[in-house]
């Protein structure tokens, strides 16, 4: 058993808050996870949904990458692109997996 049998609501997307890039707030974390967990439900491979916080000027795109099943889990592997407000540029891949609740929880 992978990652699942610790996983629980409060623990959803634990571990990626820690690759993100420091210039992310809060808000922008709130932005990008409510995109990726609403924008992606029953969403074809290679759509993208983009995020905008109008306070810390920063924005991103989600593109859903793959659909699968790990260990009886319905799985996402989503890419993020982020654009600060400095101009800097980061992307990051994500693997994510829905739990029993129904939330999804961070994978790698």
């Amino acid at each position: 058993m992978l990652f699942f049998a610790m996983a629980n609501a409060n623990a959803q997307y634990r571990g990626f808050t820690e690759i993100l890039p420091q210039e992310m707030t809060a808000d922008d974390i709130e932005f990008m996870k409510a995109t990726a967990r609403e924008g992606m439900q029953d969403q074809p491979v290679d759509t993208v949904i983009t995020w905008r916080n109008p306070v810390s000027g920063n924005s991103g795109a989600v593109k859903l990458i793959s659909r699968f099943r790990l260990e009886d889990r319905e799985c996402m592997k989503n890419k993020h692109y982020f654009l600060f407000k400095s101009g800097e540029k980061t992307v990051i891949e994500a693997t994510v997996c829905r739990i029993e609740d129904g939330e999804w929880v961070f994978v790698s």
